[in-house]
């Protein structure tokens, strides 16, 4: 009898050496420290510690407490009990905060009330996280309170790679309740950071039931994960447009190699990951330790760019002119871009001298959006180096520069009048009579460079005078 009493513990010890997992940091709840005149468990961080960290002056809301009274107690002196409270913060109002507390820091945003996880070392991979709570409700109130587990490892290429996640809701019950869940694992590799979030409502802020309690004790880790697989990640299929750059990638393992598949063809990729260009239900055989593992099969579907094309004859536009109401793009309903545009319209006036591209841009029903540019304007300064030296005559000249024409428009006081171009010698090169409001002048044959313009009228009373830059 003895020697079977013998033989059943070594096999229990055995058996706890080979299934055990490294315990949640004081997951019974314990061990308590303040902070700041905020209680909470040791290792952990609270909420009670973001609202006394803000820059207020504030108490600590008491989101976050020891209990000690039996009736609330599932195992052991203490258990945690989590609070959502109403947090009265100057400029912002009444803030409800849900009770919470994680593994290791919290670090927290307040212009967008946003947070961070610190977490812990851990590098096992515990099978499911099982703990007793109880979680009481005010009347007519619907709300939940979530455990979250989350554990992750930093890699050379991926960056920190998701390993395992849990995410458990606790319901209304009035007396203990033992809850377990199985950890859903996305990698093979050994996490090297355990994260987990507890909180009294579903929404850590501005959304929780005021007043939902939530009482936590016993967490702990079951069983481990120790059946090797060929896991891919993204898990599910995906829907990406031509040229996204997504990966579908398993674990990169030291010694491990891998061939990938596409609709059960082999593909000439050998690395751990593969960026898809063809539709089709993507898989990876690794060889790991000697042995063969066939992953699931992730499909993925790869559309097409839609074919876009905007085109058309650049125009010349005067810095001080009208607005122009941008079109042609195919196909229709895509949407204009460009320095001076704005909600399909083009303002020169918004836009710097000189050649300005549109682009033009759609997408199709499947997302998926293309670009085309065109070379659309060129804006002139128009009104530019312009004197006018009699009051009465009105007198523009664009654009400036001028490629192959010049135009010169005026009021009536200006009609009759000649228009002459000298080069910076002061020679003579062109004259111009002006016979209406708007008179083109022929640059095509001018050389590229400054010239004067000189207009005047029939008694050779001058009305203006210009510097004028062609450019070729």
């Amino acid at each position: 009898m003895k020697h079977i009493f013998t033989l059943f513990f070594c096999a229990t010890l055995v058996s706890n050496i080979a299934f055990g997992q490294a315990p949640i940091p004081n997951g019974d709840f314990e061990n308590w420290s303040n902070s700041s005149g905020a209680d909470h468990p040791s290792g952990w961080s609270t909420s009670d510690q973001i609202v006394t960290g803000l820059p207020f002056g504030l108490s600590s809301p008491g989101g976050v407490s020891q209990e000690a009274n039996p009736a609330n107690v599932a195992s052991g002196s203490y258990s945690a009990l989590l609070n959502t409270r109403g947090v009265a913060i100057p400029t912002l109002g009444t803030v409800t905060f849900a009770g919470s507390m994680t593994l290791g820091t919290y670090g927290f945003t307040l212009s967008n009330f946003q947070t961070t996880l610190g977490g812990v070392a851990y590098a096992d991979r515990p099978d499911s996280i099982e703990f007793s709570y109880k979680y009481l409700l005010p009347v007519g109130a619907i709300d939940s309170g979530i455990v979250r587990v989350n554990l992750t490892r930093a890699t050379p290429h991926d960056g920190t790679v998701t390993v395992g996640t849990a995410t458990v809701y606790a319901y209304y019950s009035s007396s203990f309740t033992t809850t377990k869940a199985k950890i859903n694992y996305f990698s093979a590799l050994d996490p090297d950071t355990l994260k987990i979030q507890a909180q009294s409502s579903a929404a850590l802020f501005m959304g929780g039931a005021d007043n939902a309690q939530l009482w936590l004790d016993d967490m702990h880790f079951t069983g481990l994960d120790t059946i090797f697989k060929a896991y891919l990640f993204p898990k599910t299929s995906q829907v990406v447009c031509a040229g996204d750059p997504i990966a579908i990638r398993t674990d990169e393992i030291p010694g491990d190699s891998y061939v990938w598949f596409r609709d059960g063809n082999t593909l000439p990729n050998t690395a751990y990951k593969i960026t898809p260009a063809v539709s089709g239900g993507y898989s990876v055989l690794v060889s790991h330790e000697g042995a063969l593992y066939v992953s699931d099969t992730i499909y993925v579907t790869v559309n097409p760019l839609p074919v876009v094309v905007y085109s058309g004859p650049q125009d010349t536009v005067c810095d001080n002119g009208g607005t122009v109401e941008l079109s042609g793009g195919i196909p229709a309903g895509g949407t204009y871009a460009g320095t001076g545009v704005r909600s399909g319209v083009f303002n020169p006036a918004n836009a710097p001298l000189g050649d300005r591209d549109i682009r033009y841009t759609y997408t199709d029903n499947n997302g998926c959006s293309a670009t085309s540019d065109n070379l659309s304007f060129y804006v002139a300064g128009c009104s530019l180096g312009v004197d006018v030296l009699q009051s009465y005559a009105q007198i523009n000249v664009y654009p400036n520069p001028a490629f192959n024409t010049l135009f010169i428009t005026g009021n009536n006081k200006v009609v009759g009048s000649k228009a002459r171009m000298y080069d910076v010698q002061g020679r003579l090169l062109m004259v111009a009579d002006i016979q209406s409001d708007q008179t083109a002048v022929d640059l095509s044959g001018m050389s590229a460079g400054c010239y004067t313009l000189i207009v005047s009228d029939s008694a050779n009373t001058l009305l203006a005078k210009a510097k004028v830059v062609v450019a070729r």
